[in-house]
């Protein structure tokens, strides 16, 4: 049975990654498959849900993760709490084999983005404003591959924006989970449902405006303060209430193209550390530590060139070390 029969078939839960692609992935479902999807949107950057939530994932309905990259054991918890199937759609790499009743599309890292794996798995022919931001937002600047690149170029020619205005859009959207606020991201699946083809309406959503304000000033915050080089690996640790790992770990990668860049932030939980490392470099796979965060008991995912991981802080420096010898930190 395909995806799109699946979701047709009744009622669905969505559980979607708390970013653009994520974000972006739950609009296209509600708009072409499942309109009256119901949503719930986990604690931000916990990949676990909590006990006391989980009522709102029963129901006796399927329960569709996207964009996730959550481990065996929440799947299980999801699968018990649901009392129906739970089906991933998820581009990262995830080795992990799922429990019966799991039905799994894609996490092997071959896709760029979540939208636009769903988009294969939904029929959808011409690129649309959605699938072009979830490619764009998790992409990022490390380049666009042959075929993201026609996507994008055909969407920005069809609604007469540029690549920058799509950058705009997603640092817009994302501003709603960096500062914490779940009803906004929720929320925020609805102006995509709504405004799916109007980029302008997006671009100036005074709400998400005043949000990126703050998003950037507390960025140029963390980015002023410095790194580490060592070796082939920058490393920078900062401290801040915000979950602005990705676009610290992200501009810092784009200013050393040639280096791994691991950052980690010290102040948004009180039990763990997030651990973000991102390369550019088309000669380093990241794949392998994520499967030793997993070993580890570690929250982690990612794909080749990413992975996030949430640390127990007694065991933050340890992992660190470990991931910049991995990465080349011996190397000048």
């Amino acid at each position: 049975m395909s995806l799109l029969e699946i979701l047709r078939g009744g009622e669905v839960l969505i559980i979607p990654h708390w970013d653009i692609d994520g974000i972006a992935s739950a609009a296209m479902v509600i708009r072409h498959a499942c309109p009256d999807a119901e949503i719930y949107i986990p604690p931000i950057a916990r990949y676990q849900i909590p006990e006391d939530e989980l009522w709102q994932v029963s129901g006796m309905r399927p329960v569709l993760l996207l964009d996730l990259s959550i481990g065996r054991s929440e799947v299980e918890k999801i699968l018990r709490a649901s009392g129906s199937r739970v089906i991933i759609v998820d581009h990262h790499h995830c080795a992990e084999a799922q429990p019966s009743g799991v039905a799994v599309y894609g996490r092997d890292g071959a896709d760029p983005s979540n939208t636009l794996l769903l988009s294969r798995l939904l029929g959808l022919e011409q690129p649309s404003l959605l699938v072009a931001l979830g490619i764009v937002g998790d992409v990022g600047d490390r380049g666009l591959g042959e075929e993201e690149a026609k996507i994008v170029k055909e969407v920005c020619d069809r609604h007469g924006i540029t690549l920058e205005d799509l950058r705009t859009i997603c640092r817009l959207v994302d501003a709603n989970y960096i500062v914490g606020d779940r009803l906004a991201v929720k929320d925020a699946i609805y102006e995509l449902v709504i405004h799916g083809e109007e980029p302008s309406s997006l671009l100036e959503n005074p709400l998400w405006r005043r949000r990126l304000r703050m998003v950037d000033e507390e960025v140029a915050r963390v980015l002023s303060e410095g790194h580490e080089v060592v070796g082939n690996v920058v490393l920078k640790r900062f401290s801040s209430r915000f979950c602005v790992i990705s676009r610290v770990g992200r501009e810092v990668a784009k200013q050393n193209p040639d280096r791994v860049c691991i950052v980690v932030n010290t102040g948004l939980f009180d039990d763990v550390d997030q651990v973000y490392i991102r390369t550019m470099r088309d000669d380093v796979d990241i794949r392998p530590l994520i499967e030793e965060a997993l070993r580890r008991g570690y929250v982690a995912g990612g794909k080749r060139e990413v992975m996030g991981a949430l640390v127990p802080k007694a065991e933050t420096e340890a992992f660190v070390e470990e991931a910049v010898r991995r990465l080349g930190g011996g190397e000048g």
